[in-house]
């Protein structure tokens, strides 16, 4: 699959530059799912270089979430995704 930048929520599956339709995006939380083994990482980085997600896989693959507070500074697109393995599901408000 590749990344499906309209959808609700966002699936981002493939490394690199993304951009999507809003320039500025208030996220509800980023979910990675399915990391495949220990030491795998997945960081997703705004334009202006914050940091908006930064996960690790630990020695037993699971599922991670962040949540953000509903007032949370807003990140600007284009994003740089790294990514290892699995997908980054990401819900905006």
């Amino acid at each position: 699959m590749s990344n499906l930048l309209t959808s609700d929520p966002i699936y981002l599956d493939t490394a690199g530059t993304i951009t999507l339709a809003r320039t500025v995006n208030m996220f509800k939380s980023v979910e990675w799912s399915v990391p495949t083994k220990a030491g795998d990482q997945a960081t997703l980085t705004d334009a202006d270089g914050n940091v908006v997600c930064e996960f690790l896989c630990p020695t037993n693959p699971v599922n991670q979430i962040k949540y953000f507070a509903e007032n949370s500074t807003p990140f600007n697109s284009p994003f740089t995704l790294v990514l290892d393995s699995g997908h980054l599901l990401i819900s905006r408000l």
